[in-house]
């Protein structure tokens, strides 16, 4: 985790390299932790390490602990979520709360595809 001093803004990042992950939050710009170490005055906390096989499930816990703060502390996260990632995740909760609805919008298309094909 990156933290601002002055503002207690965070960031949230995994890595297998470190000291290479640091060094890009200081010099790239195009980075949302930019908002942070711009200041000058931060810190990087190692929050905590996991054993993982695949950067796939190590981004899955960074997803999870960026999910944490921005529910929690979101005006203090500066992470942005990844579009695509945003889009499934928006999408899986209105298939979930809309299920019923969903059946039956494929029910009807069914039934107007089924009458279609036999005229």
């Amino acid at each position: 985790m990156l933290r601002c001093n002055l503002t207690g803004m965070v960031y949230i990042g995994s890595t297998c390299d470190f000291k290479t992950r640091i060094s890009n939050h200081i010099n790239k710009s195009e980075c949302s932790s930019r908002t942070i170490t711009k200041n000058g005055d931060y810190e990087f906390i190692e929050l905590f390490t996991v054993n993982v096989y695949s950067s796939q499930e190590l981004k899955c816990y960074e997803r999870k602990i960026i999910r944490f703060y921005k529910k929690n502390f979101n005006n203090l996260c500066v992470n942005v979520m990844g579009i695509i990632e945003d889009r499934v995740e928006r999408r899986k909760e209105y298939e979930e709360i809309n299920k019923e609805k969903i059946r039956q919008q494929k029910r009807v298309w069914y039934e107007k595809k089924k009458n279609g094909m036999n005229k």
